[in-house]
């Protein structure tokens, strides 16, 4: 302990001798940083592609569709104003007669997706614009909805 008092004070005498001589070795000087990952941007989403059009040639046979679908569908044509004047009265009275005696439930899942717009018919489906749209376009263009449903409420009536 003593021999560590004689180090000790040399070095301050030392160094208050020669302070512009005295050189510190900083202890932390051997330890490295840590790396850090490079950062880069996430990449930027690009936009939905927009759906592609239905068109009249791409529709299933409608004799094959159940009747709880073309009952739904009717709603959907109806609730979206796809048809127009008496085909919409008729659509509407075509719809409740499918279900009280045509064999059509509301509560089939044939039923609930025709409500939201789709068509399903032998294996395929076929979409008029899924639910959530208004108006006469129901996500397609040039009057493909309305031509549509008009061909629905025709496959509706012969159900009958």
């Amino acid at each position: 302990m003593k021999n560590f008092r004689i180090l000790a004070l040399a070095a301050l005498a030392g160094f208050a001798a020669h302070p512009a001589r005295a050189q510190f070795s900083n202890p932390l000087s051997s330890l490295s940083a840590p790396s850090v990952p490079s950062l880069s941007a996430p990449a930027v989403p690009t936009a939905p592609s927009a759906p592609s059009i239905p068109s009249l040639s791409s529709l299933p046979s409608l004799s094959s569709a159940s009747p709880s679908n073309i009952a739904g569908l009717l709603q959907y044509c109806v609730q979206n104003n796809d048809l127009s004047g008496s085909d919409a009265s008729d659509a509407q009275s075509t719809a409740s007669a499918l279900t009280s005696k045509g064999g059509a439930s509301t509560s089939d899942p044939g039923y609930t997706a025709g409500s939201t717009g789709q068509l399903n018919a032998g294996g395929q489906a076929f979409s008029l614009g899924g639910s959530g749209s208004s108006g006469s376009s129901g996500g397609t263009q040039g009057g493909v909805t309305q031509q549509v449903c008009s061909k629905v409420l025709a496959q509706a009536k012969s159900m009958l």
